[in-house]
């Protein structure tokens, strides 16, 4: 599969278990600790960026300011928000899925699938 994956996630067991998951089902993927860093990871690889895995909760730039950065760079960018944190229950941008921590991967799976083609 051709399809790259930008993983967004502060917890770095967390984020390696995505990335094994997205690595066994055929994804190429790209890894970031934090909003800044996947800001500059976005900026220059959007054009290759089919989707984002987005967690909310993460020091500095957080996951929310994060999101707003993606889509002015890249407007069609596909994300899903992937997070547990309870203060970010209320963003909640129109077409965007969210899958909560902690989920089945099947789940986080089929919704990757429902997003690209």
């Amino acid at each position: 599969m051709d399809k790259q994956i930008l993983v967004i996630d502060d917890d770095p067991e967390f984020r390696e278990f995505l990335l094994d998951l997205l690595l066994e089902n055929g994804f190429q993927v790209l890894e970031a600790c934090d909003g800044e860093s996947a800001c500059s990871i976005f900026n220059r690889h959007f054009r290759k960026i089919n989707l984002v895995t987005l967690d909310l909760d993460m020091p500095g730039i957080s996951g929310e300011q994060t999101y707003y950065h993606l889509k002015a760079v890249n407007p069609a960018i596909k994300i899903i928000i992937v997070s547990g944190a309870p203060r970010y229950q209320r963003f909640n941008p129109s077409g965007v899925p969210r899958v909560a921590k902690p989920f089945k991967a099947d789940h986080l799976l089929d919704c990757i699938r429902g997003l690209l083609p």
